[in-house]
């Protein structure tokens, strides 16, 4: 058996196949400073070439790349007989359910999620390396006489009690009942080891994923090794706790079941943080494309109806109903409605019928004007009239916004989700300030009147949008928190000195709030590190412009953003990145905001050096100007601190949103 110090620092040899080198590099090095020997391939062919010449302990393996693709590298491998037992743990961007489990179905034992922390990596690796030292090393120790199995039983249940808090292990004999399972189940879950052997199968909650569990168990006692697998287990407080669960079949020399062993992960707080992250960037992503489509419109039937269909197609909930008001006989006409293809294809769909308005939750929202989240349709009081018509539709959760304007409600919008407690806080914020831009829409395309006042509030929605998705870079590099905001207010000032018409000052000043949007792919610890950055470090660094390019492209702004985010890192001498423009081939907002940000980031602390000040980065762009940087930009920028006594600061929540 294997003693506590070799299951927690477990050199091995570890193929690592990703077609992306800066991600091969980031993995390697992270794995040798744990002492692992790594070896690298670019392609699924190539990871097969090397793996039969010396056999890996451990394959981390991307999903997605050309000519074969992580599924089919992963089926060859267990193919192979001389390959089938090696440990394969898929590392993908790619996070929806269907993609996890074509992973595991493909023959994976573990899926890790990109971007990714070193410390995930290294805790899963370590872990599925000491399950198949162990499953080795019992394999074994079946040769030998029964005795012998049980003195190692014996001393692995000595290490396992040594565990960290969120894991616990366990044995189940060939009937699936628990025999033993470690201490660590006490800090865990709040059960004693021996209360937790009596009365496992009933702490298991109804949730249809603990149904597959039961599938998995049953296969694994009948020999199989199926793929990790999610329960959910009650806490001794009441709360509900996810496990990802691993085990494997110990089988005698005849191929029988002797035993069963397992180790469980409480994943509770990652899936949390997960769906939190889903939920926040589905509604992000709703709102950004309904603003769009307001901005567009021009006939209010299609305009309700494209807004459900965003809300279904783009958003991915289960159902959009818009109704309006008719105040003289107190009734709701439904206008629009759209529900998912299983939905659509039961026929015509309105959730709330044709008629009278007066029962709660429809008739608070209308009279008070204010929102009504629905978080559990089947036990909501007020919620009665309609159970059976949700149950039939397949939603468990509602949020009901008032469609106003001037004072008055005259329409509300209801989003259905096919989860209970599908709202949290910031969705139902995002999406009730998308109910706030519909209402307003709608007054603007009836009355005409108020079509500035429009615009104006969606370029607001649209600022505040991007405000929150810096906001989302900022919150990986702590360090740097502001910078953005800060280059924004000096590329505008800089602009405004240079004679820019506002409308171009207004589109720089959106560019600079988000040019360093990219930088939320790049690793959290190199973002924050204290000391000077290796060379591949710089290099994936560089990659932030052209990832902001990627991620704004597909947004329709009224600038070129996307474009001035990649090239505020070149330079007129063609030594800057990504492509190496030169001189005029810079967008003149793109020179702006490379004079700003130097002279920000020498202006401030940085976790590898203090601020350097203010005076130093105005020496730095005057020494380089013509060469480096636009000469009329450089004049503009020392005029400024100059003689105009121009300092740093970041605007109010206030400012911004009358920016």
């Amino acid at each position: 058996m294997l003693e506590n110090t070799e299951l927690r620092e477990m050199p091995a040899r570890i193929l690592v196949v990703d077609d992306t080198p800066e991600n091969l590099a980031v993995l390697t090095r992270v794995l040798r400073e744990h002492g692992h020997s790594v070896v690298t391939a670019l392609s699924g062919k190539r990871a097969l070439q090397v793996a039969s010449r010396e056999t890996p302990d451990l394959v981390l393996l991307d999903v997605r790349m050309p000519e074969m693709d992580g599924y089919e590298v992963c089926r060859r491998f267990k193919a192979d007989p001389a390959l089938a037992a090696i440990p394969i743990v898929f590392i993908s961007a790619a996070s929806d359910t269907e993609i996890k489990i074509k992973t595991f179905t493909s023959g994976g034992v573990d899926f890790i999620s990109k971007p990714f922390e070193p410390e995930e990596v290294l805790a899963r690796v370590q872990t599925h390396l000491a399950l198949r030292a162990m499953e080795r090393n019992l394999e074994r120790q079946l040769t030998h006489r029964t005795e012998q199995l049980r003195a190692s039983e014996r001393r692995y249940r000595s290490l396992v009690e040594t565990l960290h808090d969120d894991y616990f292990f366990y044995s189940l004999d060939p009937d699936g009942q628990v025999v033993y399972v470690s201490q660590s189940i006490n800090t865990v879950l709040g059960y004693t080891p021996d209360e937790f052997s009596a009365h496992y199968h009933d702490y298991l909650t109804s949730a249809p994923l603990n149904e597959q569990a039961r599938n998995h168990r049953r296969l694994v006692c009948s020999g199989e090794r199926p793929p990790a697998y999610p329960i959910e287990i009650r806490h001794r407080n009441g709360e509900i706790h996810r496990f990802e669960i691993s085990e494997c079949p110990i089988l005698d020399p005849q191929g029988a079941v002797l035993a069963v062993e397992g180790i469980g992960h409480d994943i509770t707080q990652r899936t949390l943080a997960e769906n939190a992250l889903r939920r926040t960037n589905r509604a992000l992503k709703t709102l950004t494309n309904c603003n769009g489509v307001l901005v567009h419109a021009t006939d209010e039937g299609q305009l309700l109806a494209e807004m459900c269909r965003v809300i279904v197609e783009i958003g991915g909930y289960r159902l959009a109903w818009i109704g309006m008001v008719d105040e003289t006989q107190q009734r709701l006409r439904s206008a629009a409605h759209l529900g998912d293809p299983v939905i659509e294809a039961q026929g015509a769909i309105n959730p709330w019928g044709e008629g009278d308005f007066t029962p709660t939750p429809l008739d608070s929202v209308v009279r008070s004007g204010t929102l009504r989240v629905v978080q559990n349709a089947a036990a909501d009081p007020d919620f009665t009239l309609w159970r059976a018509e949700a149950a039939a539709l397949g939603y468990a959760s509602a949020l009901i916004l008032p469609l106003a304007a001037g004072g008055g409600v005259f329409g509300l919008l209801s989003i259905h989700s096919a989860e209970p407690n599908a709202f949290d806080d910031e969705e139902v914020r995002l999406l009730a300030e998308l109910g706030e831009d519909l209402g307003y829409g709608l007054s603007a395309l009836r009355t005409r009147a108020n079509h500035d006042r429009t615009l104006q509030r969606l370029e607001a929605s649209m600022e505040a949008t991007i405000q929150a998705i810096a906001g989302t870079v900022e919150m990986r590099d702590p360090y740097t928190a502001g910078h953005q905001q800060r280059v924004a207010h000096l590329a505008e000032a800089i602009a405004r000195e240079m004679g820019m018409p506002e409308n171009e000052v207004h589109g720089l000043y959106l560019a600079s709030i988000v040019h360093d949007l990219g930088k939320i792919r790049i690793p959290a610890e190199i973002l924050a590190k204290p000391g000077r950055l290796s060379p591949i470090e710089y290099e994936l660094i560089k990659i932030h412009a052209t990832a902001g390019f990627e991620i704004l492209k597909a947004v329709d702004f009224p600038w070129p953003i996307a474009l001035i985010v990649s090239q505020h890192h070149e330079r007129l001498d063609g030594s800057g990145y990504p492509k190496g423009l030169v001189g005029d081939e810079i967008l003149l907002h793109a020179r702006i905001i490379a004079v700003a940000d130097v002279v920000e980031a020498m202006a401030s602390h940085r976790p590898y050096r203090p601020a350097l000040g203010i005076e130093v980065a105005l020496a730095e762009i005057q020494e380089n100007q013509g060469r480096l940087y636009d000469s009329s930009v450089v004049t503009a920028c020392l005029r400024l601190f100059r003689d105009k006594s121009f300092a740093f600061s970041v605007r109010s929540e206030d400012e911004l949103h009358r920016h």
